[in-house]
């Protein structure tokens, strides 16, 4: 495929379009009815996260740096014509988590300095930037089903906050854990939200109440990964200590 080490492959689950991420410089599009190589984006320096939007037929993506997690540019680039369309670069801090808000015309990025910033698509124009944390962000979840649409976000300052995404302000505030806060998912019925942290437990919270969470005592270690199944009946999650558990949603088993 390429010259250096592919580290993602990304496709749709409609349409005709693939996304091959290597290591440094380079995301090929492939055609997924002839298997032939459309294009390929050249990117600066090591890639980092990148998000298809599939709706609208383009690509947000993180790069910069030789090295992981040095990402300071983000780019926007049009699937159809191969092009750059937006660029943004944070030149005193780094990105580390970004998310589509609702409606598909703002992007929501999650800095180390614990500041949050929104931005504009597809120019990615800044429209607003705060400090929304003590210690940087680690994860980044939209709902836009809820409540006229809300982000959560994830720190390291063991908080969860949830934030309206038209006014950017704080609604609520989670604690409970006692080590950084790594990741959010939640439930496809919305009313359960789950939370991993580094102090090993694994918090389920009931989206009505958000009060006492059900604190499940899942990992020997840092809990890095959350991943929950189509039907919603099971959650996977994934530790420093060398395993993945899956784990019964209804009974926390």
């Amino acid at each position: 495929v390429g010259s250096t080490r592919v580290n993602e492959v990304l496709a749709p689950l409609t349409g005709d379009v693939g996304l091959v991420k290597e290591e440094f410089e380079r995301i090929t599009l492939w055609d997924l009815r002839s298997w032939r190589q459309r294009s390929t984006l050249v990117l600066d320096g090591r890639i980092g996260k990148v998000l298809p939007d599939w709706n609208e037929q383009r690509l947000i993506a993180l790069s910069g740096g030789q090295n992981r997690g040095e990402a300071t540019e983000i780019s926007v680039w049009d699937l159809q014509s191969s092009k750059k369309i937006g660029k943004a670069t944070e030149s005193q801090d780094r990105i580390e988590v970004f998310q589509i808000l609702p409606g598909g015309k703002r992007l929501v990025s999650g800095l180390l300095s614990g500041r949050i910033t929104i931005r504009e698509l597809p120019s990615l124009r800044q429209l607003s930037t705060f400090v929304a944390h003590d210690d940087w962000i680690n994860d980044l979840l939209v709902l836009g089903e809820i409540n006229g649409g809300l982000y959560l976000t994830a720190s390291n300052d063991q908080t969860v906050r949830i934030w309206d995404a038209e006014s950017n302000r704080l609604r609520t505030e989670l604690r409970g854990h006692r080590g950084d806060v790594t990741r959010l998912i939640m439930s496809n019925d919305n009313r359960r939200l789950f939370t991993s942290s580094r102090d090993r437990t694994l918090k389920v919270w009931e989206v009505e109440r958000l009060l006492e969470p059900t604190i499940i005592e899942a990992h020997e270690n840092n809990i890095y990964t959350l991943a929950y199944s189509a039907d919603g009946k099971q959650l996977a999650t994934g530790s420093e200590d060398g395993t993945a558990k899956v784990w019964n949603t209804a009974t926390g088993q």
